[in-house]
């Protein structure tokens, strides 16, 4: 699951504050705080935060690390 050192490099990688990824998930900036600073949060508070994440492109493929995957360009059939 994710930890608060995880979102804290998504957001850097998406160039989100607290308060953006706040508005994105429909919680409290606090909260956010909180979690990214260690406190424990609810599992509910992290899936939030990982679909938050995941809808921008960011993947977690290893702990503490996080990267913005380029959205690749679909190719049209003629």
């Amino acid at each position: 699951m994710l930890d608060g050192t995880q979102s804290r490099m998504a957001r850097a990688a998406l160039g989100w504050s607290l308060p953006d990824l706040a508005q994105r998930t429909g919680l409290h900036a606090n909260t956010l705080a909180k979690f990214e600073n260690g406190n424990d949060a609810k599992r509910s508070t992290m899936e939030k935060l990982l679909m938050a994440f995941m809808r921008e492109g960011v993947e977690f493929p290893a702990p503490y690390t996080a990267r913005k995957v380029p959205t690749q360009p679909q190719s049209i059939a003629a």
